[in-house]
């Protein structure tokens, strides 16, 4: 299957069982406080804008890395932005991507690529290591090597600058310690651009590959909530 068809499938094998709030549960009727950190949650979509290449993490092992090297080429990527010792939504939604990229038709590092980089620059490389076991503990076939599915930590400017790319809004509660943010998945393309969004903490393990047929490198799609 061409690179584009790819593409395709893995947002609709990932298209969530339902639409869900910034925080990833269903919207609250009637009138409710907001908490300021909740206020800057949102997503502003950046179809067809490519992320940058050069900004420089640090992998699981401690490597120094660019986003780029991480990236690869040729092939498309599904990215994870999420926080390592967040208490609920970002397990949640790593669980369900996991369960949804495991009943793909597709092998994970020969025809697509998963990247996880935490927004939380207080996250270590050791917190990554951690995180990264068990989630991917509960894939089919394990990852034969780190760069099929690494996880990632940079400082301030570099997970700001990624979260800005691909327009992820989050906010810090100083009272708790913890981040308000959305949930959501970003399929990339294989030169790195953005064709789709996938919303929500729960994804649909659906498989469409009869669809996905159409080449497309740096094409770019409607994004999904359901």
């Amino acid at each position: 299957m061409k690179i584009g068809g790819i593409v395709v499938a893995l947002a609709l094998a990932l298209a969530p069982r339902a639409a869900l709030g910034a925080e990833g549960l269903a919207p609250m009727r009637g009138p409710t406080a907001v908490p300021p950190a909740a206020q800057a949650v949102d997503i502003e979509e950046h179809l067809g804008r490519p992320v940058d290449r050069s900004l420089a993490f640090t992998d699981m092992l401690g490597r120094k890395v660019t986003l780029g090297e991480t990236l690869g080429t040729g092939k498309p990527v599904v990215l994870i932005l999420a926080y390592y010792h967040c208490p609920m939504l970002c397990g949640l939604v790593l669980r369900s991507a996991v369960e949804g990229l495991g009943k793909l038709p597709y092998r994970l590092g020969d025809e697509y690529r998963a990247v996880t980089v935490s927004f939380d620059p207080r996250d270590t490389s050791e917190a990554a290591a951690r995180k990264r076991t068990s989630t991917l503990a509960g894939l089919s076939r394990a990852p034969a090597h780190c760069s099929e599915w690494p996880f990632l930590v940079g400082d301030a400017h570099a997970t700001a600058a990624l979260a800005d790319d691909i327009g992820f809004r989050y906010g810090y509660d100083a009272r708790t310690g913890e981040y308000a943010h959305p949930a959501a998945l970003i399929v990339l393309t294989s030169d790195g651009r953005i064709p789709r969004y996938l919303y929500g903490a729960t994804f649909s393990p659906a498989i469409c590959a009869s669809r996905c047929s159409r080449p497309g490198k740096g094409r770019s799609g409607a994004s999904s909530t359901g």
